[in-house]
């Protein structure tokens, strides 16, 4: 499993590192393409059949713990994309220093700790499933105002997307990782958790 997902990881990377160099039509990239492709079908089934799996495939039966890692991803791509290209934003386009641009960063931050113990109530009365929905909301909101933001928009115009970002990542993350890890089996709580 190790090693299929190192020569996965190694072919790909360099494929995708050489491409805007040489091309995308190039012979050499086609073939890290078709060799990436390959490399991936094997940890696959070497997963699969294996009992201590690095990535417990038999996990993906439970649709639940399924749609939670499809949450889990797509949150941690927009999170992770924000907390990317929002500081380029800030210092590249409008001219912020490092330090204002740390500091407007910071509310999303903020609205992920305060809206934490309220997430945790509400799934706990509730369950995990409307938390989410709601959180998903919630933060797909606070990216419908960030499609508005320019060079010229003022520090409440990146603060308030930010603040209500975080909230709505908080009111994902703890509910859906309750529903992910209550879908597997006792023996398998550690590894849901981790891969959540």
């Amino acid at each position: 499993g190790y090693l299929s997902m190192a020569v996965l990881m190694t072919v790909a990377l360099l494929t995708m590192d050489q491409g805007n160099q040489v091309g995308w039509h190039a012979e050499i990239i086609r073939f890290g393409v078709v060799c990436s492709a390959l490399a991936l079908a094997v940890p696959i089934l070497v997963e699969w059949s294996n009992a201590d799996a690095l990535v417990p495939l038999r996990l993906f039966k439970s649709s639940d713990f399924s749609l939670a890692m499809t949450i889990s991803l797509i949150r941690s791509a927009g999170m992770f994309a924000t907390f990317f290209l929002q500081p380029l934003f800030l210092q590249q386009i409008q001219g912020r220093d490092p330090i204002q641009t740390g500091l407007l960063m910071i509310p999303a931050a903020v609205g992920f700790a305060l809206s934490m113990p309220f997430a945790g109530m509400i799934t706990d009365r509730f369950g995990g499933r409307w938390p989410t929905f709601i959180g998903a909301f919630v933060a797909g909101w606070a990216y419908v105002l960030y499609y508005n933001i320019d060079y010229q928009t003022s520090d409440w115009g990146i603060i308030y997307p930010q603040a209500l970002r975080g909230f709505g990542m908080a009111l994902i993350l703890s509910p859906s990782m309750t529903v992910g890890i209550s879908a597997v089996p006792l023996k398998d709580v550690g590894t849901a958790s981790w891969m959540l």
